[in-house]
């Protein structure tokens, strides 16, 4: 059990959101790589193009692509909590 997690999170996000900056954030959990690639993904498919469906990628690579690639000249703060969750059985993202 986390204590103070929501206010935690809320503290960052209102740092990050000082400079008008976009925010967003992932908890990673044990349910291994590719369902954290899963999740992850539907999220970044939601923040970019909301109401759109059925999007997957093959790999985190791919997706921080997709990022890249649609991101423009936005600001954007990337938390990802729990990195080490879905790096257990993905070592590449430490």
């Amino acid at each position: 059990m986390f204590i103070g997690r929501e206010r935690e999170l809320a503290s960052l996000k209102e740092f990050y959101e000082k400079d008008g900056q976009e925010d967003y954030f992932y908890t990673a959990t044990k349910v291994g790589k590719n369902r954290n690639l899963e999740l992850f993904s539907k999220q970044v498919v939601d923040l970019f193009m909301p109401g759109v469906e059925n999007i997957s990628f093959h790999n985190t690579e791919a997706v921080f692509d997709f990022i890249d690639k649609n991101i423009g000249d936005e600001k954007l703060v990337l938390v990802i909590d729990e990195l080490p969750y879905w790096a257990e059985s993905l070592p590449c993202l430490i």
